[in-house]
């Protein structure tokens, strides 16, 4: 049980107790007071019972405070502040026994249940393999990484997915760019006369996905013919049996997958429980049938020689076409036929990780969903924002009409996976970030990811140098932890019987932040608490109690790391 909930029970029973007429009575609700002399928790019950019982709410809070029980010695006193508020403080031998729940637990100190197993998809990144994956994507690949950490954390039973849009018009035009490309590498005079096609892909890697088809010849998904060119004007191709852009385009598209992948692999191990072809949702006829299952329901209609989804039935501003007059079908058709084989899966929640600008798109898929029987709460669109790459103290220009951007995997071999992902948590997903490369880069204080690292790798120092002297790390019966009695001591100590909690919020809110919000104000607090005290002393036994105490915090910082898929390093 976490500590919390603990405190929670005791203050739930003391309401029952002081009012034992009342048949219901409201929750009991705990938060963490910003002024720390104010207490380790609060709560304003009191003032919530006012209402109901008719009493001053001080008259309530002091009879809640005579009844407390609290047999296990978890609180130590309360203080009625303000116009009835319950300020609680614990008592330092329970604080300072966290400290043997962490040692036992050790990579498992911040595990909870708060999620009872329950089934989550989460699908993030899911870029278009028309090209490498951007900062942009980065920030989702992060956010929706560490969210499926955290949420398998807390109890819940996580599967990673990547729906791949590899069909439509933006695969067609990958193949007209490719092709292009092959013909001017046959005839360098040729992109002299064609301009380059509208709607192509001009970034220098379709180039180099060109020549990684070429090299890797029979081995690829579809041998290249430089003689077999099409997707320009008619006149231009005398060869009748000319390569398709689809078909070169599926191969560009193969090609994309891999180093996307790769990429991902590269950002701190990102891999997927699922991955899914909306190519093959075509094939298999998944869209064209779930078209028919709505039109069975009635949620489909024709109109203008159109299949339209009654999408404003369920909230959206207008209906929206799933199949077009010339047949062809939408992108909503396929996602709506791509979200009803995750349904089929039966997860109780899916969480869809898109970019800011698909916000209109919300609606007519919750409406989708909806339609389809499932509790439209239990699914969620995380927004992640735009990010800025800073350079100089500028932003880095990019140019969408020449194609040229700064990928992912540029920032990773620039400032290291950890610094990437730790910067793209850094604020809330639906914040815009701006992205210091320069402060990336650094190995100061003022880099947050540095000073969060280095506080476990100075840790670990301290450590070795302690069983180097003949100090190694005491057992807890060993260890005197009433010797850890300065107010920064248990502050540190507070701050980390609090990471199941931060873990818990941090699930249920799908806010992954607060674990790095959680580490700096931590690191905050170790590095003051290291610069004004002496962790190996002449006493021994403050010495073995102030170890027992950064090891729990080594343990504690690692495990948080973990959670947003970051290192922790033993030497910087």
């Amino acid at each position: 049980m976490l500590m919390k909930e603990s405190v929670t029970e005791i203050i739930s029973r003391s309401v029952k107790k002081s009012f034992p007429d009342e048949a219901s009575m409201p929750p009991v609700f705990l938060e963490r007071p910003k002024n720390r002399s104010h207490g380790d928790y609060a709560t304003n019950i009191a003032m919530t019972l006012a209402s109901k019982l008719k009493k001053n709410p001080r008259e309530i809070a002091a009879k809640i405070v005579d009844n407390i029980d609290d047999s296990v010695g978890i609180i130590d006193h309360c203080e009625i502040a303000g116009p009835g508020f319950i300020n609680i403080i614990l008592t330092q031998d329970f604080l300072r026994n966290i400290l043997l729940r962490i040692h036992e637990e050790v990579e498992m100190f911040g595990s909870g249940n708060i999620g009872c197993g329950e089934s989550v998809n989460i699908e993030f990144v899911s870029a278009n393999p028309t090209g490498p994956l951007h900062v942009g994507h980065g920030r989702g690949a992060a956010v929706g990484d560490a969210l499926a950490r955290i949420m398998s954390k807390a109890g819940y039973d996580v599967t990673r997915e990547y729906y791949w849009n590899d069909a439509g018009n933006q695969i067609r035009n990958l193949g007209v760019s490719i092709n292009y490309r092959i013909r001017e590498l046959k005839e360098p005079a040729f992109s002299k006369s064609i301009p380059f096609p509208e709607n192509g892909y001009q970034g220098d890697y379709v180039k180099e996905d060109i020549a990684e088809v070429l090299a890797a010849g029979a081995s690829t998904v579809i041998p290249i013919n430089l003689g077999k060119i099409c997707s320009l004007p008619p006149e231009e191709i005398s060869d009748s049996s000319a390569l398709t852009a689809e078909t070169s385009g599926s191969a560009g598209a193969k090609i994309m997958e891999g180093k996307i992948l790769q990429a991902l692999e590269n950002f701190g191990g990102i891999t997927f429980d699922v991955q899914q072809s909306e190519k093959e949702l075509h094939e298999q006829r998944d869209v064209e049938r779930t078209i028919d299952y709505f039109s069975d329901k009635g949620f489909i209609y024709e109109k203008d020689g159109a299949k339209w989804f009654r999408s404003t039935d369920f909230g959206d501003d207008k209906d929206r076409v799933v199949k077009k007059k010339d047949g062809s079908l939408t992108y909503l058709a396929a996602d709506i036929a791509y979200h009803k084989k995750k349904l089929d899966k039966g997860y109780d929640r899916i969480i869809d990780i898109w970019g800011a600008d698909h916000h209109g798109y919300i609606p007519r898929v919750r409406g989708a969903i909806e339609a389809m029987g499932f509790n439209p709460t239990k699914f969620n669109v995380l927004l992640v924002q735009m990010v800025t790459l800073l350079r100089g103290g500028k932003p880095v220009t990019m140019s969408k009409r020449s194609g040229e951007f700064v990928t992912l995997q540029d920032v990773i071999d620039e400032v290291g996976s950890d610094a990437a992902r730790f910067f793209f948590l850094m604020r809330r997903y639906d914040s815009q970030l701006e992205f210091d490369l320069d402060l990336a880069k650094k190995t100061t204080a003022d880099n947050p990811v540095f000073y969060v690292q280095y506080m476990h790798a100075r840790i670990c120092s301290i450590l070795r140098k302690a069983e180097e002297e003949g100090l190694p790390l005491p057992s807890f019966k060993e260890v005197k932890l009433n010797l850890l009695s300065e107010r920064d001591e248990l502050n540190l100590i507070k701050f980390l019987a609090s990471f199941p909690e931060i873990v818990e919020g941090s699930a249920m809110a799908m806010e992954p932040h607060r674990i790095t919000f959680f580490l700096q104000d931590l690191a905050i607090e170790f590095h003051s608490y290291y610069n004004k005290t002496r962790i190996i002393t002449d006493d021994v036994e403050l010495s073995k109690a102030r170890l027992y105490l950064i090891a729990s915090i080594k343990t504690v910082v690692k495990n948080a790391l973990t959670l947003i898929g970051i290192n922790a390093p033993e030497r910087m």
